[in-house]
């Protein structure tokens, strides 16, 4: 290497010729250095010059350049010089560059690549965002960094929603996330939902919905909107174990603004479950209440439940009101499926005692304690959350046995037997009182039937007082019946077709005790089950797939649509708003089917719902809350 500070005739270099030599040297041994880890050369003293091998291309990266050039923007900003656009919130104006708006925010992009005004006047006013907000979104656009704490985590979540900085919005989500609490949960539902972002939205009401006891502590719950509150209150997952912390809640959030509030006391104190209200709350604490008691339809509402826990009277009556129905975190509806007769392919037919509670919810089947006898056609009701098997054929016997399942317990015990055997009867409960109605019986044990020997069809028609434990005998029916569709509804039984009287719709009224006969053309069924659902009575085939519909207020009988298989000695039950039916035969001398089918009042279809733990047909099938 040449020495830079000499030449050849020993002259001493002027100041800027060594100025220039300098750098020239400095850039040699750069580029000697960058070959030498490029190419794994061995790097030569420093001040000498070598000779470069030729090259066609250099490529030259500096990972430092984009920050670098991001942060002289950054200091432009701050400095207020080379900027081309300003934003404007409140009387506070950000300086800034268009470029770097349109890079982050889609919100900008539109603006000013749509031949906006603001793309010509340079300026933007935003008014629905603090400035300090705005700041910081520009800081993050310019550095990358955004600071969130939990005093401006919403504000930031909402205006980087607003001004579609989109890069912002999930690490608001999971900052605000990591700190929800029982305080601020429903405000961080109410943001979600309005700005649209569907995972913080249910994680939000998850949590309100799980800490519903310190929720109703906060002063989020009396910040709600009216449909908020009523939405949040009347909710199946509110876990809400004491139902009267959800009365106290309401009252609460009425007494907030009562001026403002007093008209929707109706509204609110109807998504409490007082079904489930302790008797002595409802007299002491709620029917006192000054607001229960200057409104006539409050009065009312609590006047009803009064009756029914005065009364004992069964929920399975008031079934379609949803303040009769459990939260999920006290119980849920399954369906319960007792005895029967069981059979697969080419297998004999063997009687069960088996008990199974299936979830529609779940899909899953629980069995319960077994059934201490195994009738074949016995009816099955649920009273009052618990289960009464009647009667039955134990082998050859026409049974008049009746066995009572304690829900809460999960124990059977005996009852009072019937006074006569009955087996292909039917039950229906009004008022708290079971009646039972027809049946096949040997005529020589029973002086009300039509026909001979063993398939004798009975009028007879007892009733059962679970108070007492007794029965006794009530009205006989205007036709013997036997296989037929029996549900009560509205202080009315009716009687659906059967042996003996098919086509024929019987109906008592226990006031006056009498019975009278409506026929139609479209009843034609036998061994079906029948429901209520929506104040109609659906009668569910009966060796057809057929669904009959009765409507008590109109009297007039239609049909919807068909189930997916023809089914007898099928059971049905209603959940949910949605008619449920288990097993059954096609015909005698088939197999009986293990499939669950679901219909659903609202779409007019059925689908299968599930599966049963094995065949089964000639069983009892009823719903409970467990």
């Amino acid at each position: 290497m040449y020495n830079m500070n000499r030449t050849d005739n020993n002259t001493s270099l002027t100041g800027q010729q060594r100025t220039f030599y300098n750098t020239l040297a400095h850039f040699y041994d750069t580029l000697d250095e960058l070959e030498t880890s490029t190419f794994g050369m061995t790097a030569k003293p420093k001040g000498e010059l070598k000779s470069l091998a030729p090259r066609d291309n250099f490529d030259y990266y500096d990972a430092s350049h984009a920050g670098v050039t991001l942060g002289s923007l950054n200091d432009q900003r701050r400095d207020g010089t080379c900027t081309d656009t300003v934003v404007v919130t409140g009387l506070v104006e950000h300086h800034c560059h268009r470029s770097v708006l349109v890079a982050n925010s889609n919100y900008f992009k539109a603006m000013f690549t749509s031949c906006m005004r603001e793309e010509h006047e340079g300026r933007v006013e935003i008014k629905e965002v603090e400035s300090d907000i705005v700041s910081a979104l520009l800081d993050f656009s310019y550095t990358g960094r955004l600071h969130i704490t939990k005093g401006n985590a919403q504000s930031l979540l909402e205006a980087a929603s607003l001004l579609q900085f989109d890069k912002v919005l999930q690490p608001c989500y999971t900052f605000m996330e990591r700190n929800m609490d029982s305080y601020n949960c429903l405000g961080m539902n109410n943001v979600a939902e309005s700005i649209g972002c569907q995972h913080l939205q249910e994680t939000s009401k998850t949590f309100s919905l799980e800490n519903f006891a310190d929720v109703a502590k906060g002063e989020e719950i009396v910040l709600l909107e009216k449909d908020d509150l009523v939405r949040y209150l009347s909710s199946d997952n509110l876990n809400a174990r004491r139902e009267e912390l959800v009365f106290l809640a309401g009252m609460r959030w009425l007494k907030h603004d009562l001026d403002n509030r007093r008209q929707y006391c109706h509204e609110v104190l109807s998504t409490v479950r007082f079904r489930f209200i302790r008797p002595n709350f409802l007299l002491d604490n709620v029917d006192t209440e000054d607001l229960v008691q200057n409104s006539s339809k409050c009065e009312s509402m609590i006047e009803e439940f009064k009756r029914y826990h005065m009364l004992h009277l069964d929920w399975h009556d008031f079934a379609p009101n949803p303040q009769y129905k459990p939260r999920r975190c006290l119980a849920s509806e399954v369906i319960v499926m007792v005895g029967g007769g069981e059979r697969g392919g080419k297998q004999m037919w063997r009687n069960s005692d088996r008990v199974t509670a299936y979830s529609p919810l779940t899909k899953k089947s629980v069995k319960l304690l077994s059934l201490p006898s195994r009738p074949v056609m016995p009816s099955v009701v649920a009273l009052r959350n618990d289960i009464y098997v009647t009667g039955g054929k134990l082998d050859d016997v026409v049974s008049n046995e009746v066995w009572k399942f304690e829900s809460k317990v999960n124990l059977w015990m005996k009852m009072a037997p019937m006074k006569h055997g009955r087996y292909a009867h039917g039950s229906g409960i009004l008022d708290a009182t079971i009646y039972v109605v027809g049946s096949k019986e040997d005529e020589s044990k029973n002086t009300q039937t039509e026909g001979s020997g063993e398939s004798a069809v009975l009028r007879t028609v007892e009733k059962y007082d679970a108070y007492i434990n007794r029965w006794e005998d009530s009205a006989p029916l205007a036709k013997p019946a036997s296989s037929a569709a029996v549900i009560g509804y509205k202080r009315r039984l009716y009687v659906i077709g059967g042996n003996s009287s098919c086509k024929m719709i019987q109906r008592f009224t226990p006031r006056s005790s009498q019975w009278d006969i409506m026929e139609s053309s479209l009843v034609i069924n036998r061994c079906a089950p029948a429901v209520v659902l929506g104040g109609l009575i659906y009668v569910l085939g009966g060796g057809s797939r057929r669904v009959v519909v009765y409507d008590p207020e109109t009297e007039k009988v239609s049909r919807v649509c068909d189930m997916t298989f023809r089914r007898g000695f099928h059971g049905a039950a209603v959940v949910e708003g949605k008619i449920y039916v288990t097993g059954g035969v096609a015909t005698g001398d088939t197999a009986a089917h293990d499939t669950i089918e679901c219909y659903d009042p609202k779409t007019d279809t059925w689908s299968i719902s599930g599966k049963m733990t094995g065949p089964l047909s000639m069983h009892g099938c009823v719903s409970i809350c467990r």
